[in-house]
């Protein structure tokens, strides 16, 4: 189904015009999903690495009075990439991952784009359900991603402030200003939250994230949930993924029933054949060198390229690959739940997932198994493909049924 926010105002003393208006809102109620909560925009600061910076969002929260202690609260802890609130994405499929070969043997042989927003589908479901959910841009997300609306500048002067200084940006930023952002939650006025009663919910890399503010913040998260998280080092990851679009490349050109007569089209798929390889030896080497180059005891930090990861401080990739080992994983997941046994934490994964192999996954299901105790862990596996969609409804792409509502029955586990 398609989700939309809707605004019914009924200002009538007419019994009929109220009959009628009823009506229809449950005609169209049928048609959509529709969705009681509430929204307000919010900002808070944070200061990094690379700069003091005022990050947008909003709090989701129920269209009804919030218990006596306040709504149980959650933010969201977004994936790499410059992502907005929402993270808005334009999905690039393989058309193998879309549907089976028959009987659509049109659109198994071709790419498709679909637009997606994985937060927004969740912030709403949760602050349905009970919650109050704050998503905020990501300090990345710059006024160059025209697309994702972001209003941060980059600093092009030395000394500016409110700027991103894309120089200096260290992986710590991320971890300090999700940090910043449940404190905010916890401490603002507008929206009553149980300061208690907080979940760090991470996707990608934002399942690094959120077990290090879990650990950081004892007061206030109670909960950890992660989003195809993995329990190996980026690069791993990387490589699968290169690996994977490569047999899948294959298959679609070999296969008997793909016409590619469309010369872009086939174009697309012989180039990623004929290009990822020598982009999985430079990540080889990245994922072998990272942690025998000595850190940058103080900026101006040495700027590297990492194919596939992008471009920036060589600082900021040797501790993001520090911190996605099965090793550091593990050290943040057991100090979350040791600062108090009502602690818990869920993963989400999914074995059709296009960015996270079963491979990856799997250890971090091997952590959360070793350290259960008294059942404070959960994994949980269903069907999705890329962000959570699901791969027989792409035309109306949101985040699938079974997420949502394992994440909220998460949250709501005591």
């Amino acid at each position: 189904l398609r989700q939309v926010d809707i605004q019914v105002l009924i200002h009538s003393t007419r019994h009929t015009s109220m009959m009628i208006c009823s009506k229809l809102i449950l005609i169209f109620c049928f048609l959509y999903v529709c969705f009681a909560y509430r929204s307000i925009d919010i900002s808070f600061q944070s200061n990094g690495d690379s700069g003091l910076l005022t990050l947008p969002g909003n709090i989701f929260y129920p269209d009804n009075d919030a218990p006596s202690g306040g709504y149980p609260g959650a933010v969201l802890i977004h994936g790499s990439g410059p992502e907005n609130r929402f993270e808005t994405n334009t999905a690039q499929l393989l058309g193998v991952d879309l549907v089976p070969a028959t009987p659509y043997q049109g659109d198994y042989c071709y790419n498709r784009y679909t637009t997606v927003q994985p937060f927004k589908n969740i912030a709403e479901h949760l602050a349905d359900n009970g919650f109050a959910v704050m998503v905020y841009d990501k300090r990345s997300c710059t006024h160059l991603n025209v697309k994702k609306e972001c209003k941060t500048k980059i600093c092009l002067v030395p000394g500016e402030t409110n700027c991103l200084n894309t120089t200096m940006l260290t992986f710590q930023d991320f971890v300090t200003d999700a940090i910043n952002a449940v404190e905010y939650l916890a401490s603002q006025t507008e929206v009553s939250v149980n300061p208690s009663e907080i979940a760090a919910i991470g996707h990608s890399q934002g399942c690094t994230i959120a077990p290090i503010v879990g650990a950081s913040l004892p007061k206030n998260v109670n909960r950890v949930a992660l989003l195809m998280g993995t329990g190996v080092p980026i690069g791993t990851t990387l490589i699968r993924q290169y690996n994977k679009a490569i047999q899948e490349s294959y298959s679609i050109i070999n296969s008997s029933i793909c016409d590619l007569s469309v010369s872009y089209e086939k174009e697309i798929y012989e180039s990623t054949v004929n290009s990822l390889p020598s982009l999985i030896s430079t990540v080889v080497e990245a994922n072998e060198a990272f942690p025998k180059i000595p850190n940058d005891p103080s900026p101006p930090y040495t700027h590297v390229t990492v194919p596939g990861l992008g471009a920036g401080p060589l600082i900021f990739f040797q501790q993001w690959f520090a911190a996605t080992t099965f090793e550091s994983n593990k050290n943040y997941i057991s100090e979350f739940l040791d600062n108090n046994s009502s602690n818990r934490i869920l993963t989400i994964n999914s074995p059709n997932d296009l960015q996270v192999a079963p491979y990856d996954y799997l250890s971090l299901v091997q952590i959360l198994s070793e350290l259960n105790q008294n059942n404070n862990t959960q994994s949980h596996f269903t069907n999705f493909i890329t962000h959570f969609m699901n791969p027989s409804d792409l035309l109306r792409p949101r985040v699938v049924t079974d997420v949502l509502d394992t994440l909220t029955s998460f949250l709501t586990w005591n």
